[in-house]
């Protein structure tokens, strides 16, 4: 089976990428396909026990991950290992005319499991969009990585859910306390 990529153009440079690249924890947690509910480090170096809740099945899932990172090359390889299956991502910096990409790359995601596809794209996305924030300097992208790391990435995918509804309903009420005010200061 071929293996599936997906690129994205970065507007930094490769050494900025390579710098701000999250932790394997954080980019374990970016991932909208489950919730991280362990990461232990084995005794061997680079080897993890990860402990994962499937967030389509509902259903906990232990991999032993195997991860290694070339600072030199830029190439982060996660080999993930459970009873029933091996996978191996590859996230790596392409340099090209024009200019760097993150690649993602993952053998055996079937040409069918468009699910699939959507939410290795997703995390591909989310990991761009932290590497993006953690490369800027300015207080509010501190403010937003702190909220980020130290709140949102500690919730499971229905804790982020409901946050993110109760979230969008405070602002639809605020909106409306403000059309509210407005309509009663110009017409009384």
């Amino acid at each position: 089976m071929d293996a599936w990529e997906i690129r994205f153009a970065l507007p930094v440079s490769r050494a900025e990428a390579l710098r701000c690249f999250p932790p394997l924890d954080t980019w374990l947690r970016l991932n909208p396909q489950w919730s991280v509910l362990a990461l232990k480090p084995a005794p061997e170096a680079g080897r993890y026990a990860l402990q994962v809740r499937d967030e389509a099945s509902e259903t906990e899932i232990a991999y032993r991950a195997d991860f290694s990172q070339d600072a030199a090359s830029g190439i982060w390889r996660l080999d993930l290992a459970d009873a029933q299956d091996t996978r191996r991502i590859e996230v790596y910096l392409d340099e090209t005319a024009a200019g760097t990409q993150l690649v993602y790359r993952e053998a055996g995601v079937p040409a069918d499991a468009r699910a699939t596809r959507t939410n290795l794209a997703l995390w591909h996305r989310s990991t761009l969009d932290y590497l993006l924030l953690t490369s800027r300097r300015d207080l509010r992208a501190r403010l937003m990585k702190f909220l980020l790391d130290r709140v949102w990435l500690r919730m499971s995918q229905p804790g982020r859910r409901i946050a993110f509804m109760i979230i969008a309903s405070e602002i639809a009420a605020l909106a409306l306390l403000l059309l509210w005010l407005a309509w009663m200061a110009l017409f009384e």
